[in-house]
């Protein structure tokens, strides 16, 4: 997509905060699916209590902030709007007062608009084709938030006029003891990369789709047996990890299935004290 559009909360993140993985962040104790219309969401688990370390999970809403501008005229003459609509993530309750938690509040109503305007400016119609844009969207779903971490799907999306939006998922998943964005995958031991990967492509192929992908992308020519070539971004949800066949180039009409490695397979990959560490052994009771 030409034009990054802003992920849902947190200037702090956008304005340069350290990531989980920097020494500045560890903690000193330590087939594209359709989006939905955003809809208040209160998280399912309850935040921790004020004595605790740090919050095992946060209450949310969803918050939507939207702009159009009229007439514009796309490249057949016909007449069109310019769309802008943009989900945050607006978290609830005293707890948004522990400032690890204040680095993941969405910004403030000025600013969100200010932000949905700014998009819209960027929005351009009757242009060269790499410079048509009329729309542009970003969504979050939420697919882990226990265990002092939070996991969320983010999906950006514009239209330039195109048969199908161009399309753009991945993962975000913050350590809420600290409030820092995180790489998965720098929760796994060293000097086991190959061996992941391995485990990866194992989950891969016990999948009916993903089965069918590495087929169609596997030829004669290749005698050796198909395994991912890098450790995908991977995301967190209620049964492991997952990555989705986009990582892999899968096409459009497939690249939003998710594979997920079961928490349970993952012990021996997992570095002692990062956060993976504790969700693994939670899921482990």
């Amino acid at each position: 997509m030409k034009y990054s559009i802003l992920p849902m909360f947190c200037l702090g993140v956008l304005l340069g905060v350290a990531g989980c993985n920097s020494p500045a962040a560890r903690s000193p104790a330590a087939a594209h699916p359709a989006r939905p219309a955003p809809k208040p969401l209160p998280a399912t688990l309850p935040t921790a209590s004020p004595a605790a370390a740090f919050v095992q999970s946060v209450s949310f809403q969803y918050l939507t902030e939207s702009a159009s501008k009229p007439d514009c005229q796309d490249a057949a003459g016909n007449s069109r709007s310019l769309d802008v609509d943009l989900q945050f993530l607006h978290l609830l309750g005293p707890d948004t007062l522990r400032p690890a938690i204040q680095k993941l509040q969405c910004p403030p109503p000025a600013q969100r608009r200010a932000l949905v305007q700014q998009e819209l400016q960027q929005l351009q119609c009757g242009g060269e084709d790499e410079d048509t844009q009329y729309s542009s969207s970003a969504s979050s779903s939420v697919n882990y938030n226990a265990n002092g971490v939070l996991s969320l799907l983010v999906s950006e999306s514009t239209d330039s006029g195109g048969a199908y939006p161009q399309t753009n998922n991945y993962p975000l998943t913050y350590d809420l003891a600290t409030g820092k964005l995180c790489e998965v995958k720098q929760w796994l031991r060293p000097g086991k990369e190959r061996a992941f990967r391995q485990l990866l492509t194992k989950y891969l192929m016990a999948d009916s789709t993903g089965k069918d992908f590495v087929a169609y992308n596997t030829t004669d020519e290749e005698p050796k047996p198909y395994v991912v070539e890098q450790v995908p971004s991977l995301g967190l949800n209620d049964k492991g990890v997952y990555y989705s066949l986009g990582d892999l180039g899968a096409p459009h009409v497939i690249e939003g299935v998710d594979i997920t490695i079961p928490y349970a397979a993952l012990r021996s990959y997992v570095l002692p004290g990062t956060p993976l560490a504790r969700v693994v052994a939670a899921h482990s009771r």
